[in-house]
């Protein structure tokens, strides 16, 4: 008996790691690959239907069907992100030819707000202040600001520019796949299905079923959140007549949309850091911004988001972490889904990686308050 518990264990740990290393080798290497294959099933998916209803109703063929809605969509969706784009290179442009004159006035700014900060603590008594003044002087030394290097930044710049023909590639790609897999969306289905044994199709299929429901309203809720979350920045931004809004706006939003982040990753240090320069006005304002937009957050969260992912906290703060450590932001992302589907199959009997632990026996303080309240009333 214990041997077989030992090779259990064994086994749940060889399969556990299997599962990490097969994870990490989808998402480092297959799914950049098959990304554009990935991408044309998905939208296939959803067009299935639309092709399908306009099939049957102006008695088209499948395959002309197909091509239309294909152009339809890939047109649509990149006439808008094509605009969108250019409007963000364009304040981007302004930006970098703005950057010079930032850049030039922040030894001044950070040197009288070294000053003041220096001056704030020598009014400290003397056994405090010294280690402090100690201790900024040392960072002083150590870390100092000297020249701004934007060799990594031209790098990036770079490997954008030569990387165009790649994505041209990719683009393609994905069009024209997903104009014959949506030709043949039940044909391909039907024979990826006979290539998987019964039992795996099925808990595959429930698995899916589930995750499409719940994954697919918690990315749609995220979306819609995010989206407000934009608007509001991009409002807020243009009330005190702040420089690049919109660019600003994308990227303080696209960092509100990663875990663990928030819009205070931002906002709250920016909103010190002005206050600390003089612009008492512009830092309230931001700090107030930040605060409006967490409170509408709260507020719209709960009744938007709806069902969420199902995890405990906690575990999903280490599926965040570990992912991330592993996997870059990517993993951030991927694990939380992964341990998702582990959770699901264990629950429907399909595995058995852990063991569920016997429920908590009920308090018995509420029964007390109830029979006190009672005894009151005779």
């Amino acid at each position: 008996m214990p041997e077989n518990r030992h090779l259990r264990f064994l086994l749940i740990l060889f399969y556990f790691i299997l599962g990490i290393l097969g994870t990490y080798f989808i998402v480092q290497y297959l799914l950049k690959w098959l990304l554009p294959f990935v991408i044309a099933f998905a939208i296939a998916g959803i067009l299935k239907k639309p092709t399908a209803f306009i099939t049957r109703k102006l008695h088209l063929s499948r395959s002309l069907t197909s091509i239309l809605l294909v152009i339809f969509v890939y047109g649509i969706v990149g006439t808008g992100v094509g605009l969108f784009i250019s409007f963000l290179i364009g304040q981007f442009r302004a930006f970098s030819a703005d950057l010079p004159n930032y850049l030039s006035a922040l030894p001044e700014v950070l040197t009288a707000l070294w000053e003041d900060l220096t001056a704030l603590v020598q009014r400290l008594p003397e056994s405090i202040s010294e280690p402090i003044l100690n201790s900024m002087e040392s960072l002083i030394t150590e870390a100092p600001l000297t020249t701004v290097n934007f060799g990594s930044l031209f790098g990036t710049v770079k490997t954008v520019a030569f990387s165009i023909p790649t994505i041209l590639i990719f683009t393609i790609a994905m069009i024209i796949s997903t104009f014959y897999v949506l030709k043949d969306f039940d044909r391909i289905m039907a024979f990826i299905a006979a290539q998987i044994p019964k039992r795996i199709r099925e808990s595959t299929t429930r698995l899916k079923n589930h995750m499409v429901t719940t994954l697919g309203r918690w990315f749609r809720a995220m979306g819609i959140i995010i989206l407000v979350t934009f608007t509001e920045l991009t409002v807020g931004f243009l009330i005190i007549d702040l420089d690049y809004a919109v660019l600003l706006a994308v990227l303080v939003a696209l960092i509100d949309a990663l875990p663990v982040f928030g819009t205070g990753t931002v906002l709250i240090p920016w909103a010190i850091y002005i206050l600390l320069t003089g612009e008492i006005s512009r830092g309230l304002y931001l700090a107030a911004l930040y605060g409006i937009i967490t409170i509408i957050r709260n507020i719209i969260e709960p009744r938007i988001l709806g069902d969420h992912i199902g995890l405990n906290p906690l575990v999903m703060l280490i599926c965040f972490y570990l992912g991330y450590m592993t996997l870059g932001l990517i993993g951030m992302f991927v694990l939380p889904v992964l341990l998702v589907c582990l959770d699901k199959l264990q629950e429907w009997g399909y595995i058995h990686l852990w063991h569920t632990p016997e429920p908590l026996p009920e308090e018995v303080v509420p029964v007390k308050k109830k029979r006190r309240s009672s005894e009151k009333k005779q």
